[in-house]
């Protein structure tokens, strides 16, 4: 699978106006294995499609794309901003104590609509990381990371203060980290627990307090979107997906998909192809 890397960075990090060329053609959907926020000052009916929702680009908003989410920006006349592009490794050393709260906490809230004061505040912080990443200051790499982790902490403020965000438990947050990087390995709760170190029954129980749904929910949408991103971005036939995502057959597959998306693999191609 082709994930485009963090082009031209000095510490994983980059800054740039929103208008810059990309090293790949943004129009045409994609993946990159890093982290994209961008800060819109003006809107103008472009769209941001992120995993599969359409969001229209409006003033004073923030769009989040994860790694490996698919992405398509649809930018029109005078929309501006400015871009932060960093990699997950970046986030975990420059803030590694609460660094899986702001992973997911970003992936669940891909739009932010901004106060005046919330989006200046943003905007100064990303000008001046931008600034700062073309000098030659002295301990610039540390001025960097506290200015990046000042942005972030303020954007995590913001969406822990919107009425959908609530507190969610720390066994809760290691289960999903973990799941993010095994699901396609693991499928079992039990082994999930096992790693955890607790009771498949408590963790269950914690999952579905703090989210409302089973950790074996969990797992399925996290396949579910994989299938859909595969469909759309490689060219594979479904039963190379099938093999890809560990189904024990072509058969068991269907079965998954007309379980979990209401269709069968062949009509859920046609529905994403208006995203090729």
């Amino acid at each position: 699978m082709e994930f485009h890397a963090l082009q031209h960075s000095e510490f994983d990090l980059s800054v740039k106006e929103i208008k810059y060329e990309n090293q790949y053609d943004f129009r045409k959907i994609h993946r990159h294995a890093y982290y994209e926020v961008f800060l819109f000052e003006h809107g103008n009916g472009g769209e941001q499609l992120i995993d599969f929702d359409t969001y229209q680009t409006k003033d004073k908003t923030l769009y989040i794309v994860a790694p490996y989410q698919v992405h398509l920006s649809n930018r029109q006349h005078n929309e501006n901003g400015i871009l932060l592009q960093f990699s997950p490794q970046y986030l975990r050393t420059s803030l590694s104590e609460i660094s899986t709260k702001v992973l997911f906490s970003l992936k669940e809230n891909p739009v932010l609509y901004l106060s005046e004061q919330d989006y200046d505040t943003l905007y100064r912080s990303f000008v001046r990381m931008r600034a700062l990443s073309k000098t030659r200051e002295r301990f610039k790499k540390e001025k960097l990371k506290h200015l990046f982790a000042f942005a972030l902490l303020n954007i995590l403020d913001i969406i822990q203060s919107e009425e959908h965000s609530f507190k969610k438990n720390k066994l809760t947050y290691q289960f999903l980290e973990l799941a993010e990087t095994e699901f396609i390995e693991q499928r079992n709760i039990s082994e999930y627990a096992q790693q955890l170190n607790v009771s498949a029954t408590k963790l269950t129980n914690q999952i579905k307090q703090d989210l409302g749904k089973t950790p074996l929910k969990i797992i399925h949408d996290l396949i579910t979107v994989e299938i859909k991103r595969l469909i759309t971005m490689e060219h594979l036939s479904h039963k190379e997906i099938s093999h890809m995502l560990h189904f024990d057959s072509q058969s068991t597959y269907s079965r998954f998909v007309k379980k979990h998306i209401g269709c069968n693999p062949s009509e859920l191609s046609k529905k994403l192809e208006i995203h090729k």
